[in-house]
């Protein structure tokens, strides 16, 4: 109605108004989300909104009060505005009417039709006596024909969608025996043409769908000792002495476990522990698995190669020693390594000579 136009709207939400004004610009910069990080509601209203400012040639959104009496034109029109909107309200909806299949009879056929197979296991039952043409059990309960039994099923599932269990009461209380086509024998409640009625049921398999979890994962056997290490945090309650995570490391090969009490949960406390009791104690490990928490992800990727190439060196630097072999030159070829590591330093410290 205003596209290409000069207009003013007035409006007393202060809603409408915050978001054209404020809240606008926030949602253009960091998404329609809220300060926890969840979608705001009325998402698809805001953006309607936000694509509507831009549609008039110039626009002034104006807050004003609401419910007033005064007789100015900015009243009149809020006043005109809420009359339409309750008329609008209370406008009669067009409801579009469905129906439903025909559930058929409501009650039993006064004759029912037995054919020559459900005579033969009919009479293959103990105790069994025909009533005014129906055949009735030991128990005095009624033998149902087969295709009139599926029909009896089907049609109590469709009206109240009972799962199998709910069906199995219902027909145990209504005292009707029917036959299981599929084993060949005579059972009560028919708990397999049940399962069968309700598995094929469209409406029950949309409305009890559920997400099948994928299957759990496996963790790796070690073959070896102080090779294979798994490592996580848990967090200790109550904490003490500033004391609140434990670090813990689990050798997947034997089960030996290192658990250390640590302050922070960070990648560097992890690095130290790594450095300072890991590796002098059971040398350089093959695979250390984590679940690649924050903990264990550092923000600084290039100090973390720095550190593993550290790591690496010492290894080698120790096999050299080991071996009795000069090390001279391995010492000078790890002499960058401090000015590499401290490089990697969002703030490195003051007087360091690179």
């Amino acid at each position: 109605m205003g596209e290409g136009k000069r207009i003013n709207i007035y409006t007393d939400s202060r809603f409408g108004s915050a978001t054209a004004h404020i809240h606008g610009a926030l949602y253009r910069e960091r998404g329609l989300l809220t300060a926890e990080g969840k979608t705001v509601k009325n998402k698809t209203e805001i953006l309607e909104l936000l694509r509507a400012l831009w549609l008039p040639k110039a626009l002034a959104i104006i807050h004003c009060l609401g419910h007033q009496k005064a007789d100015t034109p900015v009243a009149r029109g809020n006043r005109l505005a809420d009359l339409k909107a309750k008329e609008v309200a209370h406008l009669v909806t067009q409801v579009l009417a469905t129906t439903g299949p025909d559930p058929g009879a409501p009650t039993l056929p006064d004759t029912p039709s037995y054919t020559d197979a459900d005579l033969h296991w009919i009479k293959c039952l103990p105790m069994t006596q025909c009533l005014c043409g129906w055949w009735r059990a030991a128990d005095s309960s009624i033998i149902l024909p087969e295709e009139l039994g599926r029909r009896v099923l089907s049609k109590i599932h469709r009206s109240t969608h009972m799962g199998t269990r709910k069906m199995e009461d219902l027909i145990r209380h209504a005292k009707v025996t029917t036959k299981d086509s599929r084993a060949k024998i005579t059972i009560k409640d028919s708990r397999a043409k049940m399962e069968q009625i309700v598995a094929s049921c469209h409406t029950c398999q949309l409305t009890n769908a559920t997400a099948h979890g994928s299957n759990p994962g496996t963790r790796l056997r070690g073959n070896r000792p102080g090779a294979y290490w798994e490592v996580d945090f848990t967090e200790v309650k109550p904490g003490k002495y500033g004391y609140r995570y434990l670090l813990v490391f689990v050798d997947t090969f034997s089960g030996w476990t290192e658990a250390f009490p640590i302050k922070h949960e960070m990648t560097q406390t992890v690095t130290k522990k790594l450095l300072e009791d890991i590796l002098p104690r059971y040398g350089f490990p093959v695979r250390i698995g984590s679940d690649n928490g924050p903990g264990f992800v550092s923000k600084l990727p290039c100090r973390g190669g720095c550190v593993f190439f550290l790591i690496k060196s010492v290894c080698y630097l120790s096999v050299l020693l080991y071996e009795g072999r000069p090390i001279c030159g391995a010492w000078v070829a790890g002499k960058p390594l401090a000015a590499l590591d401290t490089q990697s330093l969002q703030n490195p410290p003051q007087g360091h000579n690179r």
